[in-house]
């Protein structure tokens, strides 16, 4: 796996995974800010319309940080 790796990450899930709310998250990548330390949105993936995003591609490094190791497979990660 290359350390630029990503996965698609929902904003239900991600919110779960830095403790914020989904709101708090989509106001932080709204005005670009940072939510929890992490630069969510740098992540985002904007629908094409440019009004909603449709997920995060969250970088697989980071995802290792903030899950414990059973739920990797859950995102596709294999050590």
């Amino acid at each position: 796996m290359a350390d630029d790796d990503t996965r698609k990450v929902s904003q239900k899930d991600l919110a779960a995974m830095i403790d914020r709310t989904p709101g708090a998250l989509s106001q932080a990548v709204r005005r670009t800010h940072f939510c929890a330390g992490y630069p969510v949105f740098e992540w985002a993936e904007w629908h094409p319309g440019g009004k909603q995003v449709m997920h995060y591609e969250v970088p697989v490094q980071v995802l290792k940080e903030l899950l414990p190791a059973e739920e990797y497979t859950s995102f596709g990660i294999f050590d």
